[in-house]
């Protein structure tokens, strides 16, 4: 669980690791319908990410990035480059892909793929989302446990 309120419930539902990184889904579970607005998809005119749900995640080593159900920016600068032709500089990490998710009235799910494998330590998973009111839940994951189970993976194609 990363939040629990009187009307809304947000929590970390699966945590998969692979050799590069790892993947987190979150679930999202209301009381009251949530608006597609209060996700931040604005009718007519995109995407508000500020409106949104903001994933941040903290490794144990000082590292930290922010991310929301669109690319980060330094998602997308590495993705530019690199299908430009050009060979983009890796950015330090961590970073946070969305992956899919969607959702409607009382319940959103959203996955996110974060890179690289967290170093030993805690990972710390940040919620923060303006239009529900929720200033800032967090939770502490166990970033050995997500990193030796990224190390042991295998290729199936092996």
């Amino acid at each position: 669980m990363i939040a629990v309120e009187p009307r809304l419930f947000i929590a970390v539902t699966d945590c998969a690791a692979y050799s590069n990184g790892f993947t987190l889904s979150i679930a999202m579970r209301s009381k009251d319908d949530i608006p597609p607005e209060a996700m931040g998809f604005v009718p007519g005119q995109g995407h508000d990410e500020d409106m949104g749900i903001q994933i941040a995640i903290h490794f144990s080593d000082g590292r930290d990035s922010r991310g929301g159900t669109r690319p980060s920016p330094a998602f997308m600068d590495y993705y530019r480059e690199w299908s430009e032709g050009r060979d983009p500089t890796e950015p330090a990490g961590p970073v946070i892909g969305p992956m899919g998710g969607g959702g409607g009235g009382n319940h959103w799910d959203f996955k996110f793929f974060i890179w690289p494998l967290p170093p030993d330590g805690p990972v710390t998973i940040t919620c923060h989302w303006q239009a529900r009111g929720l200033e800032s839940a967090d939770k502490e994951l166990d970033g050995t446990a997500i990193r030796a189970a990224g190390l042991t993976s295998r290729s199936v194609w092996d």
